[in-house]
């Protein structure tokens, strides 16, 4: 039996099923494992995984034919994806991929000292401090983020700063003052929120007139690896698909913020092309979450396996590749 602690206060009304069914609830999943939960409302929610006496404490091996939901969290069967998916943007952040992408955001915000800006999904703060260092002292940095580990991160990160403020907060609730901000960014994260209107609602309401929009989202369709036996590579990316909320959020956003009264909305491409698998790529991260979350979605540990031995085995003989297609969205509030 495994045993997974968290707190009952992070239940969502996705939980509906738990919730009717009082402080004691069990489902099954695919391969016949009860999953249990136990607590109260104000208790702590224990949450036991029992699994099928063949298959002990094979987690990865063991599919569940529904998600379980919590607050800003995703369990699949004891893997937190929210955790393993903020270590990856964190590797990506410091990789030359989250460089180049830092630089784009910072070209095109034209900031000045004393702004006031927001970065939304701030993560660990990689573009914190550099936001920081550019409004000065006089200004004021806002890295808000649903995740209290990812902040922490950004805590640590960014320790020397005085003008950085942090919101453990969701998009759409960042209870800043209208019409309080000069710039408001945003990198990977808006694809990741179930309904994004209400997130650009926000993000229109915090902006002055005239203030600046920057958006870094990825084209999903085209975020691919190549070498792998193309039956077998197709089913992995087909299951990662369900990683985040929209697929091609860049070719949304336009004429979502014009529809909002911004102007001047462009795009421009940061896509990039990796042959090797180094120990800093971002494809080497990418593969280990898609790895990760292919389970997950009932891949077997042995397809995903494959898949990975496959990939290595490109690598080795030249023929290795993997593709990403960042779209930097800028746009001015009228």
């Amino acid at each position: 039996m495994l045993i997974f602690k968290v707190r009952s206060s992070q239940l969502a009304s996705q939980t509906e099923a738990l919730i009717n069914a009082g402080p004691v609830a069990t489902i099954k999943s695919a391969a016949g494992a009860d999953v249990t939960f136990f607590g109260g409302e104000d208790a702590n929610l224990f949450v036991y995984f029992a699994l099928p006496s063949s298959r002990p404490l094979a987690t990865k091996q063991v599919t569940v034919s529904k998600r379980l939901m919590f607050k800003n969290r995703r369990f699949f069967l004891g893997v937190d994806f929210d955790s393993d998916l903020g270590k990856l943007q964190r590797l990506m952040a410091e990789s030359i991929a989250g460089t180049t992408r830092r630089n784009a955001i910072l070209n095109e915000m034209q900031i000045q000292a004393g702004d006031t800006i927001v970065d939304i999904g701030c993560g660990a703060g990689h573009l914190l401090t550099h936001l920081a260092k550019a409004v000065g002292d006089s200004g004021t940095i806002y890295g808000l983020d649903p995740s209290e580990a990812q902040l922490e991160q950004a805590r640590k990160r960014c320790s020397e700063f005085e003008n950085i403020k942090y919101i453990e907060k969701n998009a759409d609730d960042s209870q800043l003052e209208t019409d309080s901000c000069h710039s408001v960014t945003s990198t990977q994260a808006l694809e990741y929120v179930p309904d994004v209107e209400p997130a650009l609602d926000e993000i229109t309401r915090i902006l002055k007139s005239g203030g600046a929009f920057v958006n870094v989202s990825i084209l999903w369709d085209h975020f691919k690896f190549h070498g792998a036996d193309e039956k077998l590579n197709g089913k992995v990316h087909e299951a990662f698909r369900a990683h985040c909320s929209h697929q091609m959020l860049p070719m949304e956003l336009p004429g979502k913020l014009e529809r909002r009264g911004f102007e001047s909305v462009k795009d421009r491409s940061l896509a990039f092309v990796i042959t090797r698998r180094d120990n800093n790529s971002p494809a080497r991260y990418s593969e280990a979450v898609m790895a990760n979350f292919a389970l997950t979605q009932g891949l077997s540990v042995e397809e995903v396996s494959d898949w990975k031995s496959q990939l290595e085995k490109a690598d080795q003989q030249g023929r290795f590749g993997f593709t990403s297609f960042p779209v930097l969205t800028s746009a001015y509030l009228s």
